[in-house]
């Protein structure tokens, strides 16, 4: 079945997210604008998504608890787990591999935390947007032992995407999927500048840091179907969609493309959200679509 998703949402727990990114309110947002399955992947930390699951579950809404890791090559990879007590065992898990830095929150922004009511638990005090000791390589059997699925975020952002930061995509790199970030397609649509909404810095196609033959191929800032990938939520799925297909002489033959919003404000939230055809609208239900890639 076609299960319109968004496996990129950013919550008040980001610093770089406005405040009104509640779990609450994103989750309200989501089911709005039609999604059927979400994730919440906050910087370095899962602590928002018991309160986002319960919202999800309010409004009918599929959840996957996740999180974006930046790893030890400032590499954003999205993180994703069957469970909450899974998704909560590896946050304690990535807190003890990010920097004891303390968040400067005229600087960087609030980390708030919410209970399911919308109530004010507290807030992080360690920053969260600083990369862990950890290697994107040894990033995925990690998040295996912990029952879950990862993949690189925003492969067409130079800022934090393995692609602008690596040049290329490692051989021995094990994962079977690769995020594509939309945020900016739906502002060229509407005539923005197409910046970048998340921590990553500007918005920048990544064909100047891989060269110029893979930039021609990956076309971030050129070609056609922006119109129907930002006015539709993707009608026709990113992996069929010939401007994203074009990341294919980038990725390994037969991985996964996923499109997301990464929001980090609530006008972020993609209309329609981002078509999969999965077996069910749930953790399973992707893992199964990621892992039967060739």
């Amino acid at each position: 079945m076609t299960v319109r998703t968004d496996l990129h949402i950013h919550s008040c727990l980001s610093p770089c997210a406005d405040e009104d990114m509640t779990p609450a309110d994103l989750a309200g947002m989501s089911f709005i604008n039609g999604q059927r399955l979400i994730a919440l992947t906050d910087h370095n930390s899962a602590r928002n998504c018991p309160a986002a699951a319960a919202a999800a579950a309010a409004y009918g809404l599929g959840f996957i608890p996740g999180m974006e890791v930046t790893t030890s090559e400032d590499i954003h990879a999205v993180c994703l787990f069957p469970d909450l007590c899974c998704a909560l065992d590896f946050d304690g898990y990535i807190y003890r591999h990010i920097p004891d830095i303390p968040n400067r929150p005229e600087v960087f922004g609030n980390q708030v935390i919410l209970d399911a009511d919308g109530c004010v638990l507290g807030t992080e005090p360690r920053l969260l947007i600083t990369g862990c000791d950890i290697s994107i390589l040894d990033l995925p059997g990690i998040v295996a032992g912990y029952g879950g699925v990862c993949y690189p975020a925003h492969i067409d952002r130079e800022g934090n995407g393995l692609l602008g930061i690596l040049g290329a995509w490692p051989p021995e790199l094990d994962v079977r999927a690769a995020e594509v970030n939309l945020s900016f397609v739906k502002q060229q649509f509407s005539g923005g500048a197409g910046q970048n909404t998340g921590c990553g810095g500007a918005e920048t196609g990544v064909g100047a840091g891989v060269g110029a033959e893979a930039g021609a191929r990956a076309g971030v800032g050129a070609g056609t179907g922006a119109g129907a990938v930002a006015g539709t939520g993707a009608e026709a799925g990113v992996e069929n969609n010939d401007r994203f297909g074009r990341f294919r002489g980038l990725i390994p033959e037969g991985a996964r493309l996923i499109a997301a919003s990464d929001a980090h404000r609530l006008s972020d939230l993609p209309p329609a959200g981002f078509p999969i055809e999965l077996e069910s609208a749930d953790f399973s239900g992707l893992a199964r679509w990621i892992n039967s890639a060739r």
